[in-house]
C-alpha cells in the first residue's frame, strides 16, 4: 500500500509506504494519527471485516465482492444466452473498484468521526489522497463537499465464450484464460445455463479476487487504557440502546476505531488467536498472566494473574492496563496477515518494558503480522534498530545473544519522520539500512540536552 497526502489534517505533504513494520515517529499534533486512521480505513475497505461491530457491517458495505461477482456472471450469462451473443463487455472490474473507494470513504469518515471538510488543513480549502492498493488505484480530492474520485479510468472486460461439442455434457469442463483485458471460456456447446454460471462464476472469482496480503486491520488507540477500563458501562449502553431500536451509536461521542476497539475485546471470548504462544511468552517480562474472566452480557471481565492472586485490572499497574488489550488480541483473536496498528504502545511502560514489547513486535513479523507503530520512545525505537542491524549481520552473530526470530530484515522495515513546515508538517522517509534505523528525531533532543548540560556545568564553574 501506497499513499500519498496533501493538505490533510496537519500534514502539508507527504507519502508513506507500508512495509511489515511501518514506524511513525514525530512531536505530538503532526499528523501520525491522520495517518494510522488513514492506512486503517483502507485496509479496512478491502478487507472482507470493514468493522469489528456487526451492527454497522451492512451499512459501512451493503455489498460484498462474492455478490456483485454473482449479479454480474448472470447477466452476462443472460446477454450471451438470450442475445445470442459469444462476445460480451462487462464493467466487472469497476464495479468491485467503485465497491472499495466508496466503503472507503464511509469508513473514512466514520474512523475520524468528523466530516470530510474537517479533515483538511486548517487555511486551506481541500486536501487530496493519491492511493495505491490491491484494488485500488485511485486519487481522491475533496470538492463541494465530497470526495471526488479524480482519476476514474473505465476498464471494460470482453468475455467470448468458446463452445465446444462434449459428449458427457453432465460432466463441465472448462478452461478460462484471461490475456489483455479479455476473459476467454471455453464450454461445452449444449450445457445448460446452470453450468454456465457455475464456469464464468469461478473464472471471475480467479481473476477478480485479488490476493490480499493484509486480513484484516486492528486498531489500538493511544487513549486505550481509558477505554479499557470503561468498556463494560459503554458496552452495555451500547447494545442496551440497540435492543430498544434506538440509535447505532453509543451516548458517548467515540470515533469509529475506538468503537471498534470495544467491539474487538467483546469477541475475544472462548476463541485461541494464531499468536497465542507469543504472548505467554512476554506474559514471563510481566511476572504474570491476563484472563478474561467469564462474565454475563456483552462485556468482558479482564485479571491479571500473579503469584496466585488475582487483581481485577483497574487495580492492575499502568503497565499491565496498557499491554492487557494487546495481549488479548494475540491470545483470543489475531490471526496471520493481520495489520496491527499501535498508537504509542510505550506510553505507560518502564523503558526495560519497551525493549521487551519492541523485540515482541519483530518476533510477531517474522511470524506474519503486518504492525504500524507510532512512538515517541528512543528506547523503543532503539531496539526496533538493533532487531535490523542483527538482521543484517547474515549468520555471523550468535543466537544465544540475539535470537533468530527478533532480527529484522531492512527491506520490511519503513520509518517516516514529521518535519515542520510553516504551520504544518511534511512526512519525510527516515533510512534504514544495515545501520539500523535513523535515530535523528531523538538525537537532536540528546544533543540539546547535552549542550544544556556543558552550559550548566561551565556557569557553575
Amino acid at each position: 500500500m501506497n499513499v500519498e497526502v496533501y493538505n490533510f489534517g496537519p500534514i502539508r505533504k507527504g507519502t508513506v509506504s507500508l512495509k511489515p513494520l511501518t514506524i511513525l515517529v514525530g512531536p505530538n499534533g503532526c499528523g501520525k494519527s491522520h495517518i494510522a486512521t488513514l492506512i486503517h480505513s483502507i485496509a479496512a475497505a478491502e478487507s472482507d471485516r470493514v468493522t469489528w461491530n456487526p451492527l454497522e457491517a451492512d451499512l459501512l458495505q451493503p455489498h460484498t465482492q462474492k455478490a456483485l461477482i454473482h449479479n454480474e456472471a448472470g447477466q452476462i450469462i443472460h446477454s450471451h444466452m438470450h442475445g445470442n451473443k459469444s462476445m460480451v463487455y462487462s464493467s466487472i472490474y469497476d464495479t468491485i473498484v467503485n465497491l472499495r473507494v466508496e466503503t472507503f470513504k464511509k469508513i473514512l469518515e466514520r474512523n475520524f468521526s468528523r466530516n470530510y471538510k474537517e479533515l483538511i488543513k486548517t487555511g486551506e480549502n481541500l486536501f487530496s489522497l493519491d492511493i495505491s492498493s490491491k484494488t485500488m488505484q485511485n486519487v481522491l480530492e475533496y470538492v463541494g463537499d465530497d470526495l471526488v474520485n479524480s482519476s476514474y479510468t473505465v476498464h471494460k472486460l470482453k468475455i467470448e465464450f468458446k463452445e465446444y461439442i462434449e459428449m458427457q455434457d453432465n460432466q463441465l469442463n472448462f478452461n478460462a484464460y484471461y490475456k489483455d483485458n479479455e476473459l476467454v471460456l471455453d464450454v461445452p456447446k449444449f450445457c445448460d445455463r446452470g453450468f454456465l454460471a457455475s464456469a464464468l462464476n469461478k473464472a471471475l472469482k480467479k481473476f477478480y479476487t485479488y490476493p490480499k496480503n493484509i486480513e484484516r486491520s486492528i486498531y489500538f488507540p493511544a487513549g486505550r487504557i481509558g477505554l479499557m477500563l470503561a468498556h463494560g458501562p459503554i458496552v452495555s449502553d451500547y447494545y442496551r440502546r440497540i435492543s430498544s431500536l434506538d440509535d447505532y451509536s453509543p451516548r458517548i461521542n467515540l470515533q469509529g476505531t475506538n468503537v471498534d476497539f470495544l467491539a474487538m475485546l467483546v469477541e475475544a471470548k472462548d476463541k485461541k488467536g494464531n499468536y497465542a504462544d507469543h504472548a505467554s511468552v512476554f506474559e514471563k517480562a510481566l511476572e504474570g498472566r491476563i484472563a478474561i474472566v467469564p462474565s454475563l452480557g456483552k462485556s468482558v471481565s479482564i485479571e491479571f494473574e500473579q503469584h496466585g492472586k488475582k487483581i481485577p485490572l483497574f487495580t492492575a499497574q499502568s503497565s499491565v492496563q496498557d499491554l492487557a488489550a494487546l495481549l488479548i488480541y494475540l491470545k483470543h483473536i489475531s490471526r496471520q496477515n493481520d495489520l496491527l496498528i499501535l498508537e504509542e504502545p510505550e506510553i505507560s511502560l518502564h523503558p526495560r518494558m519497551q525493549i521487551h514489547l519492541a523485540r515482541l513486535i519483530a518476533r510477531l513479523i517474522n511470524g506474519g503480522l503486518y504492525v504500524l507503530v507510532s512512538t515517541h520512545s528512543p528506547y523503543f525505537m532503539e531496539q526496533l534498530g538493533h532487531c535490523v542491524l542483527a538482521g543484517s549481520s547474515g549468520g555471523s552473530l550468535d543466537s544465544s545473544k540475539f535470537p533468530i526470530d527478533e532480527r529484522l530484515h531492512s527491506s520490511n522495515v519503513a520509518a517516516y519522520g514529521f518535519v515542520r513546515n510553516g504551520d504544518g508538517y511534511d512526512v519525510k522517509q527516515l533510512s534504514v539500512d544495515k545501520n539500523g534505523i535513523d535515530q535523528s528525531e531523538f538525537v537532536d533532543e540528546f544533543s540539546k540536552l547535552y549542550d544544556e548540560l556543558v552550559d550548566l556545568n561551565f556557569e557553575e564553574k
